[in-house]
């Protein structure tokens, strides 16, 4: 029987669920990017093209066609063409719902973007083993 007790961050870094994490971690990285957050919030209320997200972000259209690349890369957008150009959308409506958590979560915790943990704080902090129930 696995011991059901919380984990540290750090000592869930350290086990053998490393592998695993390679692709959440990627994820994160690509929603680290402000242009890349803001692509992605703007797609949860529908789909868009390159010019339109350009427009409605004020961001130029190459940058906005390099920051989907990552986050196709990622998996997180996919793209349909439509007659000339290519329309984007999320992959599944799980993207939108794992942004309103963590934006909750900054919420509750009155979290800013000053707010930073020390590498203490990151040890004491407890993970939550998941338990599949069938």
């Amino acid at each position: 029987m696995k011991n059901s007790q919380p984990r540290s961050v750090s000592s869930y870094a350290r086990s053998g669920a490393q592998s695993h994490l390679a692709p959440i971690c990627k994820i994160f990285a690509a929603l680290s990017h402000p242009v890349r957050l803001q692509i992605v919030r703007r797609l949860c209320q529908q789909p868009c093209t390159v010019n339109a997200l350009a427009r409605e972000l004020g961001v130029a259209q190459p940058t906005i066609s390099q920051n989907l690349a990552v986050l196709n890369q990622v998996g997180l957008v996919v793209a349909e063409a439509q007659g000339t150009q290519r329309l984007y959308r999320l992959r599944g409506p799980r993207i939108a719902l794992m942004l309103t958590l963590l934006e909750e979560f900054c919420r509750v915790h009155e979290l800013s973007e000053d707010a930073s943990f020390t590498p203490e704080q990151l040890q004491e902090t407890p993970v939550q083993p998941h338990v599949a129930t069938r």
